[in-house]
């Protein structure tokens, strides 16, 4: 019996040290990430700020109809392209012309009138000088010619009167530009109290701008300015600075006005555009692509790569994302930039550099 239990006590033994004994240690693997990487340098460059803004008519005017009536004619409609003193539209003339033909025999008799005392005021003064003439005569021509001569002028001034009331049945642009609004038709009454027309000058166009402190030190009136829009995609504007503000407003910012030819009339009106004023004088900065950035908490950052390490770097810029960056602080020339695989990198984790760019310029075309 003795001999049965030692025997089956050896493969319990058995059994039970080998579940306390310690299996193969455990290897956790870690994906190294993959990324492309540049060397970054700088470049000789102007520092710029970006603004967005919209494209305004260098001048809008309502024109008022400057005389009182119905609308007999309409020479010109909403589109139409118009230069200065073309007749927009004419109101009824037909009393406006009875008024000036009254006015022209005023003056007619007016005129016979002044003919007759100068000759009779002639007259007497021939008498007077040969003896035949009393000065009482005389003083009495005299006040008839100072009458007469009076009468005269109010009538001339009354025939201009009627002849510009005339000219004013017709609705005249002062400037040339586009109809953008046209609020009468034909029959119409129209008076001064309502505009008549809207009229725009589409070939000089504006951009007015409310820039910072801060910005507005950086702009001069000599400045480089481009501009673009989605609207006419790979297309740079060339922009004039017509106006620096020296006088912030109520919000604490400043004004400056940029002014577009637009002689071709390509750009619009109420487009959106992206503005671009340019520092004076270059400077030898350090670019890198805008891609290579992130942005957390507000903040900007991006990765370099030391030993195949990944090491997170915060960054501050001159200027807003673009396809080039300009770069004020944070990174330093020579340093080993990642440009792709950016997001999948930790700080202090190691990385695995699959491709490096020899030129910025050649990464930005791959795009």
């Amino acid at each position: 019996m003795k001999r049965l239990i030692i025997f089956l006590s050896i493969p319990i033994f058995f059994i039970f040290t080998s579940c306390e004994k310690p299996g193969a240690e455990e290897v956790q693997v870690t994906d190294t990430v993959s990324v492309e990487v540049l060397k970054i340098s700088r470049e000789n460059t102007r520092r710029y700020l970006e603004f967005s803004g919209l494209i305004q008519p260098s001048s809008t005017i309502e024109i008022y109809p400057e005389a009182a009536g119905k609308i007999t004619k309409i020479l010109m409609d909403e589109g139409a392209w118009v230069k200065k003193d073309d007749v927009l539209a004419v109101i009824d003339q037909a009393d406006y012309r009875l008024g000036l033909a009254q006015a022209e025999a005023a003056l007619h008799l007016a005129e016979a009138g002044y003919k007759n005392a100068d000759n009779t005021l002639a007259r007497q003064l021939e008498l007077k000088n040969e003896g035949f003439s009393s000065d009482a005569v005389l003083e009495g021509a005299q006040t008839s010619f100072d009458v007469s001569s009076a009468q005269l002028e109010q009538a001339r001034v009354a025939y201009k009167m009627a002849k510009r009331q005339l000219d004013r049945t017709n609705i005249i642009t002062p400037i040339s530009g586009y109809v953008s609004f046209k609020t009468i038709d034909v029959g119409q009454f129209v008076s001064s109290a309502n505009p008549a027309y809207i009229i725009q000058n589409l070939k000089k166009l504006e951009i007015n701008l409310s820039v910072s402190e801060s910005q507005i030190l950086q702009i001069n009136a000599k400045a480089k300015v481009l501009i673009e829009t989605n609207m006419l995609p790979g297309k740079q504007i060339s922009g004039r600075i017509s106006y620096v503000g020296r006088s912030a407003g109520p919000d604490g910012s400043f004004p400056v006005r940029i002014e577009i030819s637009n002689g071709s009339l390509k750009l619009n009106a109420g487009w959106t555009v992206r503005i671009k004023i340019y520092q004076t004088h270059e400077e030898n900065l350090i670019i890198i692509p805008g891609r290579a950035l992130m942005q957390k908490s507000g903040k900007w950052f991006a990765y370099i790569i030391d030993n195949e390490i990944a090491i997170e770097k915060q960054v501050t810029l001159f200027n807003n994302i673009s396809n080039k960056v300009m770069i004020n602080s944070g990174l330093s020339e020579n340093e080993i930039l990642i440009v792709r695989g950016q997001e999948y990198c930790k700080s202090g984790e190691p990385v695995e550099t699959i491709k490096t760019w020899q030129a910025m310029d050649e990464l930005l075309l791959s795009e």
